[in-house]
């Protein structure tokens, strides 16, 4: 998340045991502050109308590998909860846009999360219930526990082959996360013909991949495995980090069902993995659709410190990546004060990070001109007219 690694506010040294950490992370998301501001940025980011919200089930399990490979790698639960929670709330916003493209008339599409791990994308797809009937299905038997128990979907044990995975229903939208991220060649082709299996006539599959590296990209076979990722209970055999070209992928699509039509929407989920939608509808027209989909607006907090005076400083950066839809600013909660930031500081590191297309003043500062208590609430979001993004959200 942070374009300059080396100054990431989660790579300051802490000496609190990863028990410690969760703990001070569970008093954060269960605070009334933080469940409004996310709750917020969901229904903002996916354009519902927020006059009778229902709040965000903000719990994270203490099992949950994405939240505690963030944690772990931070140190700090206000900056592992912002990015836990945003990237769950773009995946929530791309989900709205395609249900939104799909659905005619009042009939409920039929949405599956495959491979959807603890809930990250879950807890808020549920917002989305009055047009969907959801389902979710994961392997890991206490994801599945605290999905059914916590967030109320229904669940379906998934499988390490498909061949195992019985599943006779089909689907109008199939969210498939950062699996094919993870497996290998093997495993890759057999899952992919799976769910283009369960597709229903006017059905999506959206699956997420690891583009591969220029130069391993023109002279590799269009896919590499490594069984080394994230925390997780699954063999290294079966799960570790894969990269793939889009060609490779293309094809493979192409290879197992002609009738299926593919876009590619290059680092469209949390600007780092492509998205591809796949789909053999001939109603929906997946280019302009792929086209049309907000991405949101992204930041990071570089920097959180308070001087011997306890003035605080922040610095970060933030940015849209709608063209249609400009940052208007960075918004700094301290408890009850509220300050908007208009970025003006060059970050070269994150234009060359991100791509070319993006302003390059797009850095910010903020400085307190008065003390802050230890332990004030801390809050930071880069906010656009169609999206709002949590930088951070914890204390001083």
């Amino acid at each position: 998340m942070s374009a300059n690694s080396e100054q990431a506010v989660g790579k300051q040294v802490s000496t609190e045991s990863a028990e410690e950490l969760f703990d001070r992370a569970r008093a954060l998301f269960a605070s009334s502050d933080l469940v409004n501001l996310v709750s917020h940025a969901a229904y903002h980011c996916a354009g519902l109308p927020e006059g009778s919200r229902t709040a965000v089930n903000t719990e994270v399990d203490e099992n949950d590998q994405m939240f505690l490979h963030s944690l772990l790698e931070h140190k700090d639960p206000g900056a592992a909860l912002a990015q836990y929670y945003s990237i769950g709330i773009q995946q929530h916003a791309l989900m709205s846009q395609l249900i939104k493209a799909i659905k005619t008339g009042e009939e409920k599409l039929r949405v599956l999360d495959f491979a959807c791990g603890h809930g990250r994308a879950l807890r808020f797809a549920v917002l989305n219930r009055s047009d969907i009937d959801l389902h979710a299905s994961e392997i890991q038997e206490d994801a599945l526990d605290f999905i059914s128990r916590r967030l109320g979907v229904p669940v379906m044990k998934s499988a390490i082959h498909p061949a195992d995975f019985h599943c006779e229903e089909t689907f109008d939208l199939i969210w498939v996360a950062s699996l094919f991220s993870h497996l290998p060649g093997a495993l890759f082709e057999p899952w992919l013909a799976k769910l283009l299996s369960m597709l229903s006539p006017r059905g999506i599959l959206c699956f997420s991949t690891k583009p591969m590296a220029d130069a391993a990209a023109t002279t590799g076979e269009g896919l590499e495995y490594a069984g080394t990722s994230e925390l997780t209970p699954l063999s290294s055999e079966h799960y570790g980090t894969t990269h793939v070209t889009r060609d490779h992928v293309e094809r493979m699509v192409a290879r197992l069902d002609t009738r299926v039509r593919t876009v590619c929407l290059e680092r469209c989920l949390a600007h780092e993995q492509d998205l591809y939608l796949s789909s053999r509808s001939q109603v929906i027209d997946l280019h302009s659709l792929g086209r049309s989909l907000t991405r949101g607006t992204w930041g990071w907090l570089d920097i959180k410190s308070v001087d011997e005076a306890g003035r605080l400083m922040l610095e970060g950066w933030a940015l849209s990546l709608d063209k249609n839809f400009p940052l208007k600013g960075v918004r700094v909660w301290i408890d009850d004060f509220e300050f908007l930031i208009e970025p003006d500081i060059e970050r070269g590191d994150v234009v060359d990070a991100i791509g070319a297309g993006v302003s390059r003043d797009c850095g910010w500062r903020y400085e307190s001109d008065r003390p802050v208590s230890a332990g004030s609430r801390l809050a930071v979001t880069a906010e656009s007219g169609a999206y709002t993004h949590v930088v951070y959200v914890g204390v001083v």
